[in-house]
């Protein structure tokens, strides 16, 4: 679960998952979209 980051340790597993998946997922298009230009 999450550390507190933005809410109280009592939704540490509710909304911890979907928010790091998020997060993974924005930044591999990122990388992905930076990479196509200098290819």
């Amino acid at each position: 679960g999450g550390a507190g980051l933005a809410r109280p340790r009592g939704r540490c597993g509710t909304n911890d998952p979907p928010h790091r998946r998020r997060a993974m997922r924005t930044r591999s298009a990122h990388q992905k979209s930076k990479r196509r230009p200098p290819m």
